[in-house]
């Protein structure tokens, strides 16, 4: 296995792969700028990115010795979870205590994937070597912003958003707004954890929901996300932060917020 380094983050990798791990190191420097720019965010001290072709072959190699015995351990709990995941996804995000890692299919393995969940949230891509680095900076955002206890909304937002930054326009489709339209309302922050994720139409609202809210506070309020990222706080700090920037409540934020959203993007 070949190692490389870049800004902190070391990048690990087969022989095979090293035209994968080339264009995923060069997504990782651009990657690193981005957060730090946009919203002070640095890499964690342990942070490690792994080309993957397997999720076996990432998981094992990406634990530390001790996790290894953990993950044989409990192999009956995660297994099945984890085989149904790893057709549709292109990147994970897995903490091991203080190690944070990411895996990244390599475009081969990413396009034998199914990517149809993805087709109704994001602009296609020019490529499948344009979506590797799309769900690299997608994932290593993750990372870079796991130090904090961010609800899952804003957590996705940011890493949506900085693949917005990276390639330099919009990547999710317009047409997601709408989608603030039908739910409007519906859920708050707490609320996310108890959607059926048979739920097709709601899984999409709440993701794009994150992306919508965390771009308007961000192009609307710049100075506040790396504010409020600067230092640890809990979700009912961090969201009664953001509503009283607005001059809110933290439940009139939520009730409210949709509507600002939509009124704002809208054509």
């Amino acid at each position: 296995m070949r190692t490389n380094y870049v800004d902190g983050i070391i990048i690990k990798y087969l022989d095979q792969d090293a035209d994968a791990a080339k264009l995923i190191i060069d997504t990782c420097r651009k990657t690193v700028q981005i957060n730090k720019e946009k919203w002070g965010v640095v890499a964690p001290k342990d942070c490690q990115v792994y080309v993957m072709r397997s999720w076996q072959w990432y998981l094992w190699n990406a634990a530390p010795p001790l996790w290894k015995v953990l993950l044989v351990l409990t192999f009956p709990f995660w297994y099945f979870r984890v085989r149904k995941i790893w057709p549709i996804a292109g990147g994970w995000e897995q903490q091991f205590g203080k190690r944070h890692t990411i895996g990244v299919k390599t475009p081969q393995v990413l396009e034998a994937s199914d990517r149809s969940h993805g087709a109704q949230i994001f602009v296609p891509e020019s490529g499948t070597e344009q979506k590797v680095e799309h769900i690299t900076c997608h994932e290593l955002t993750h990372a870079f912003v796991s130090a904090n206890l961010l609800p899952n909304w804003l957590k996705e937002g940011l890493s949506m958003l900085a693949v917005d930054y990276y390639a330099g326009h919009q990547t999710v489709q317009q047409g997601t707004l709408e989608s603030l339209k039908d739910y409007s309302g519906m859920f708050n922050s707490e609320l996310e954890r108890r959607i059926n994720i048979r739920d097709q139409e709601a899984i999409i609202y709440l993701y794009t929901r994150g992306y919508w809210v965390t771009r308007y506070l961000d192009e609307v309020y710049p100075d506040l996300l790396p504010e409020l990222l600067a230092e640890r706080k809990s979700q009912d700090q961090l969201e009664g932060g953001i509503a009283d920037r607005l001059g809110m409540s933290r439940v009139q934020f939520w009730n409210q917020i949709d509507g600002i959203v939509i009124e704002h993007y809208s054509d």
